[in-house]
């Protein structure tokens, strides 16, 4: 994580310099600001990679100690090179004498275009030989192998892709340098397949900050968050890890099963284990862990690292402690007192119609009785007045239950 303002990491990761060539305020995002959203490619992608990504890295042998007699292949090979400033964990690594050729694995089809691939690919494989190159080993090319289409393009690290690949990387820092988010794509069919297009909102900060273009905005359509808690409750049980699923182990009882990306939490009562392995997986992706006594009293809470953004924290205290914090406040206060009043007003018309079709005995009060709550919403609408005006920073600090004391009062239509 880089914080604004301070230095760039020596090595920058050859998929970082394919994500700037892609897009610079994405790579903006996930190397400096540590954001990171999947979706279906990104998830493909990973389950084309599992072979490499769980296998060690591999030795390979000095380029003075190289047989060409005897070509080799070895995987997951991580290679660096200091002077350019980038490091590369290479899927696989073919070895023919000296001549070494790195191939690089893509999830998708290979596409038809005149080089035989798009440019953030290539760039990602030269930066590949590069890191060879400065090794001591002849690399004159590398290979893409797509999975989709079971098929290897060559591509050729000819003076102009190399001196693209410099430029690039050297742009990388700079960008990352800069501690300023670089603006968005403008109508970018890129943006659409994008998993951070949630977060950097292209059309949005355009539509903003640039108001000569349209003001459609493309719409987006999140995915359905079905996931469910997982509740653990029989004494002495044990949860762990089997694959992408947690196993819970009761004695004589068969174990129960359930797929990690299903869960949004997890909580153990009384006396039941975690293992090792499951906390991890858990931690990774986010899920909470509460610990609980066999009554429900919370104890603890495990959870991951969470969010990686320094510069979104830093923002958020600078404006905590100074006057824009109470002006956000404000607002937000505002907003809740806005809703409760609407709320009340619904169940108020609601309640008299109700009453108004049903029969009623002498005296009966139809609807909400205004007479008795009249004064409830005059307090409320006095409150709104006071927050919507300036008052001292402590002053803020139950507006919104004071306010709400009245909502919770008011009689409810059944």
């Amino acid at each position: 994580m880089i914080a604004a303002g301070q230095d760039v990491p020596d090595l920058l990761p050859a998929r970082m310099v394919n994500e700037f060539v892609y897009c610079p305020r994405l790579a903006y995002l996930e190397w400096v600001q540590g954001e990171w959203e999947d979706n279906v490619e990104t998830v493909h992608g990973r389950f084309v990679h599992r072979r490499v990504d769980d296998e060690p890295a591999s030795d390979v042998p000095a380029p003075e100690e190289a047989d060409p007699a005897r070509p080799q292949a070895a995987r997951s090979v991580m290679l660096s090179d200091p002077e350019l400033g980038v490091i590369a964990r290479m899927d696989l690594l073919e070895l023919d004498g000296r001549v070494a050729t790195p191939v690089d694995y893509k999830r998708g089809i290979a596409p038809d275009v005149p080089n035989g691939a798009h440019d953030p690919e290539r760039v990602q494989l030269c930066v590949q030989g590069l890191i060879l190159r400065a090794n001591g080993y002849a690399c004159d090319r590398g290979i893409l192998y797509f999975a989709a289409s079971k098929r290897r393009v060559e591509v050729v690290f000819d003076d102009a892709l190399v001196a693209f690949t410099r430029e690039a990387v050297l742009g990388l820092r700079t960008v990352a340098m800069s501690g300023r988010l670089p603006a968005p794509l403008v109508d970018s069919p890129k943006c659409i397949r994008c998993s951070l297009a949630g977060i950097c909102l292209p059309d949005e900060v355009n539509a903003m900050s640039l108001p000569s273009l349209p003001d459609e905005v493309r719409r987006l359509v999140p995915a359905r968050d079905d996931r469910i808690p997982l509740y653990v409750q029989a004494q002495g049980g044990t949860v762990g890890k089997r694959d992408e699923r947690l196993r819970v182990v009761v004695k004589d009882e068969p174990p129960q099963e359930v797929r990690l990306m299903e869960l949004s939490h997890v909580a153990l009562f009384g006396n039941v284990q975690v293992t090792t392995q499951a906390l991890r997986a858990l931690c990774d992706q986010d899920t909470i862990i509460a610990h609980l006594s066999y009554g429900g009293w919370l104890y603890g809470i495990t959870a991951g690292l969470g969010h990686k953004n320094v510069e979104l924290r830093i923002a958020q205290h600078r404006v905590a402690d100074g006057v824009q914090g109470l002006a956000i406040a404000r607002a937000m206060v505002t907003g809740k007192i806005l809703n409760q009043r609407t709320l009340l007003r619904r169940r108020a018309r609601f309640a008299t119609c109700r009453a108004s079709r049903a029969p009623r005995s002498a005296g009966a009060p139809s609807g909400i009785d205004r007479r008795a709550h009249g004064g409830r919403r005059h307090g409320r609408e006095t409150v709104f007045r006071r927050v919507s005006t300036a008052f001292p920073e402590r002053g803020r600090l139950g507006r919104r239950g004071l306010c709400g004391r009245g909502a919770e009062s008011a009689p409810a239509s059944r």
